[in-house]
């Protein structure tokens, strides 16, 4: 009897979602909707629908579409620069470290996802600022920790750098010199290996003066 209960019970909802996790399915089902519709052809609705979720749950979490858009940009710098691949790299070489950080960078910037985001951005920017101000911020938030981890490299003595900003200026010239490429049809983005081995290069080269040792 008991037993038969438990599976009663078993049988009934699934567990409900912590909010991490619902705020996780609603940046996915946001990216998607707003890459395949379009900024102004998506509306919040939609993105409930494609999360499985209801209007009202998402509008707890977001008051409209500009903050949804700005929600899923800084769910990808977290995702990019503060994995734990990246967060773990305190004990690592130089090298080791730095790349990390570039890949991040390299993988907003130039991967499939990256080339369609900043076509989108391009073609609704002036219609909707919103959009523009978001992917903005996110390139001043990745490029700023690109920069600040260079000067803590500097200033620890790991690297000879009297230039902290400029260095970082033409490090970041270098890991995004892809994009426009791009951005015009002139080369695919790049997938996981190809963004590893990029990033690699440009740290030796940005270190060494030469890609390989």
């Amino acid at each position: 009897m008991d037993d038969n209960k438990a599976k009663r019970r078993g049988r009934g909802r699934p567990p409900a979602r912590s909010a991490e996790e619902t705020a996780g399915v609603i940046v996915e089902a946001a990216i998607t909707e707003f890459l395949t519709s379009g900024y102004a052809q998506t509306s919040v609705e939609a993105v409930a629908r494609r999360a499985g979720i209801s209007t009202r749950t998402l509008y707890r979490l977001v008051e409209n579409k500009a903050a949804l858009f700005r929600m899923a940009a800084e769910s990808r710098i977290e995702a990019s620069l503060a994995s734990p691949d990246t967060a773990g790299t305190a004990q690592s070489g130089v090298e080791e470290q730095l790349a990390q950080i570039v890949l991040g960078y390299a993988r907003l910037f130039l991967s499939e996802e990256a080339a369609r985001t900043a076509r989108l951005v391009m073609a609704e920017m002036d219609q909707f600022p919103e959009v523009g101000a978001s992917y903005r911020e996110m390139a001043l938030k990745v490029s700023d920790t690109l920069e600040a981890h260079i000067r803590r490299l500097a200033a620890a003595g790991k690297i000879a750098c009297p230039e902290p900003a400029l260095a970082a200026d033409l490090l970041r010239g270098m890991i995004i010199g892809p994009q426009r490429q791009m951005l015009l049809g002139l080369r695919p983005p790049m997938g996981a290996v190809e963004l590893e081995a990029w990033a690699a290069s440009c740290v030796r080269m940005f270190l060494y003066g030469r890609t390989r040792l």
